[in-house]
């Protein structure tokens, strides 16, 4: 298959989806809590309902993201992206409509997972796609051009992966900043409404920035044109897909349109590599930690914080109770802290950049999961959300957080292009799986134990460093591992 071309237009986009699909996922993350707190006036269990939505959104997200992986492989993954971010617009400005938890907020929740995994996956397909293809524009006289690697020249291919997961750790951590120093502060942008009202003003803003995105996406994204939906529907109805576009394409066009799988196979594909190639395991297995840990920051924080609040009796039933100023600096207290964890996160990505080329990847991952457990675990020794070191532990946790988001998105790099979409459907599909796990027992313990989610992070980080250790040790006769293309600067 020809390799495409990016664009500045095109490159651009692909960076600014990274950012917004994040940004909005740390919005409604969290959120969450106060939502429940202040617009539907609960006051118990807040932990164990937060818990329920999250489990509910990541049981959509297992099912969805890879029939989603696999359709990208079919109809490209622009439309998959776009399309996803309108869901999560729409979603976020129907969140607040409605004032009951079960079913109203349950089902636009299940909504918004429907939206998030469509865009969240296609980040790792789109990261595969732009490393295998020709980077090409100008700005400001300005050139830059970069061609995909020819065989036997590896460096630059090297370069260019180790390169492009470190710029989407950056976009991440931008647009999770981004939503803690923006988006979350938008309630308190309108003094003059109740807490609820306030919020739901903030998810109307929102989602409407959200939709005005899509389309935005929708036109600046990269299309693989021997990918169409079109051109699926209509091998869908028995036409080969060089037979769907006869007459639409030049023949040279026709010429470059390569058959793929069917779309069953596709998603078993991306299951299969698992057991063929160490990479694609270790990617997986990086995946259910780094997403786990992205929930424990955005919501395991915030929630903790409030909690905190709550039971030392900071916080009142209504506006006009003394302890009102008290709520609103639990808010802003969860979002300094979340924001400094983002911060950390963001500010240590080139660093991780550096080490994965002079080290390698598996040095790498199994550094950062162990800043992750160690920094899980201490925490669970601090009592107060005020403390210094909650801060500085949190902070960790960012710095473990990004190290496992680039190491197993660079691992996603070396797949074969014809599966890039299955792969990254099911590398999303392990993180929702982490997610579900995650949320369920953490949240299930929080209400009797604020500090358990945090605990059952540092017990992931713990898991995926058995898995480190026993495929490397153990597992060379049975898994190899792909040659290392993000290694060398």
């Amino acid at each position: 298959m020809e390799p495409g071309v990016f664009h500045l237009k095109q490159t651009t986009a692909f960076y600014g989806s990274c950012l917004l699909t994040i940004a909005f996922v740390v919005f409604l993350s969290a959120t969450q809590p106060f939502i429940l707190t202040d617009l539907l006036g609960y006051r118990k269990k807040v932990a164990t309902h937060v818990g329920n939505l999250a489990v509910a959104d990541e049981i959509v997200s297992i099912i969805v993201a890879p029939a989603l992986g696999a359709l990208s492989d079919k109809i490209g993954t622009r439309l998959v992206t776009s399309a996803g971010v309108a869901i999560i617009g729409t979603s976020i400005m129907l969140y607040t409509t409605r004032q009951t938890l079960y079913p109203d907020i349950l089902i636009f929740r299940c909504l918004f997972s429907v939206g998030a995994s469509a865009a969240g996956s296609m980040i790792t397909a789109m990261l595969s796609e732009i490393s295998q293809s020709t980077i090409s524009f100008s700005f400001f006289g300005f050139h830059f051009h970069s061609d995909p690697p020819e065989a036997g020249y590896e460096t630059d291919h090297d370069k260019r992966k180790a390169i492009l997961p470190v710029l989407v750790g950056i976009s991440t951590g931008l647009g999770a900043v981004f939503s803690l120093l923006v988006f979350l502060r938008l309630p308190s942008q309108f003094p003059d409404l109740s807490k609820g009202e306030a919020l739901q003003r903030s998810y109307l803003i929102v989602g409407a920035i959200a939709v005005v995105s899509a389309g935005i996406l929708y036109l600046t994204l990269y299309q693989d044109p021997n990918k169409s939906l079109k051109g699926w529907i209509r091998e869908q109805r028995g036409f080969s897909i060089a037979a769907s576009v006869n007459n639409e394409e030049r023949p040279e066009e026709q010429a470059a349109q390569v058959p793929t799988p069917p779309y069953g196979e596709l998603i078993k594909q991306g299951f299969v590599e698992m057991t063929k190639e160490r990479s694609v395991m270790l990617a997986y297995a990086g995946g259910f930690v780094a997403r786990s840990t992205t929930v424990a920051t955005a919501v395991f924080i915030p929630t903790f914080v409030n909690q905190w609040y709550h039971n030392n009796g900071y916080c009142g039933p209504d506006r006009n109770y003394k302890g009102t100023d008290r709520c609103e600096e639990a808010y802003i207290m969860a979002s300094i802290i979340s924001g400094v964890t983002q911060l950390v996160a963001l500010l240590t990505t080139p660093i991780w950049g550096f080490a994965v080329s002079k080290f390698g990847r598996t040095v790498c991952i199994t550094a950062a999961a162990l800043f992750g457990l160690v920094a899980s675990w201490v925490l669970c020794l601090i009592d107060s959300p005020r403390s210094a070191w909650f801060m500085v532990l949190c902070g960790f946790i960012g710095v473990g957080q990004i190290g496992v988001i680039i190491t197993s998105m660079s691992y996603c790099t070396d797949v074969r292009a014809e599966i890039r979409g299955s792969i990254a459907g099911v590398y999303s599909l392990f993180g929702g799986a982490g997610i579900l796990i995650l949320t369920k027992v953490g949240f299930a313990l929080s209400d009797e134990w604020a500090h358990a989610g945090f605990f059952v992070l540092g017990a992931f980080d713990l898991m995926l460093l058995s898995i480190i250790f026993f495929s490397s040790k153990f597992g060379q006769g049975f898994i190899r591992e792909i040659p290392a293309s993000s290694v060398q600067l």
